[in-house]
């Protein structure tokens, strides 16, 4: 009974103590990455304001779902479900004029996460998770765009 007692005990003060360790980790955590690309600004809205044309671009293809946040000129906002996540807000930001040489597209994705230490020490990861697909998708899409 005094085994069961202790490890009862331990587990408790153990998730407490990993609890009050994760609310010193972020719950708004922001994945950028961007890249230059010999384009007009209207050609590169058209692909990424088609959610259809996504699968020949982009690997975190999530198009079924999109939600836009907002269109203009100069960015794209959208919200995008994600598993096992309160959802992502993902934009596309242009930055600079195309007949003054290539423009910069910078594509980030914002979480929220709740206070569960799962979620935050799940945060930690999302750079290797989502970083690699999003360079690589942005790597698609600037040769479908400079062909």
């Amino acid at each position: 009974m005094k085994f069961i007692k202790l490890a009862l005990l331990s587990a408790v003060f153990l998730f407490l103590v990993i609890t009050l360790f994760s609310l010193f980790i972020p719950s708004r955590v922001r994945i950028s990455k961007a890249t230059e690309i010999r384009a007009s600004r209207d050609s590169l809205w058209a692909r990424i304001g088609d959610p259809t044309a996504w699968a020949t671009w982009n690997r975190l293809d999530a198009s079924r779902s999109i939600h836009w946040l907002r269109r203009d000129r100069d960015e794209h906002v959208a919200e995008i479900p994600v598993r096992g996540s309160r959802g992502v807000v993902s934009g596309w930001q242009v930055i600079g004029e195309e007949n003054s040489g290539p423009i910069t597209l910078q594509w980030y994705m914002d979480f929220r996460l709740r206070w569960y230490p799962w979620e935050k020490f799940r945060s930690l990861l999302f750079e290797k998770t989502y970083g690699h697909q999003m360079e690589e998708s942005l790597t698609s899409l600037k040769s479908q765009l400079e062909k």
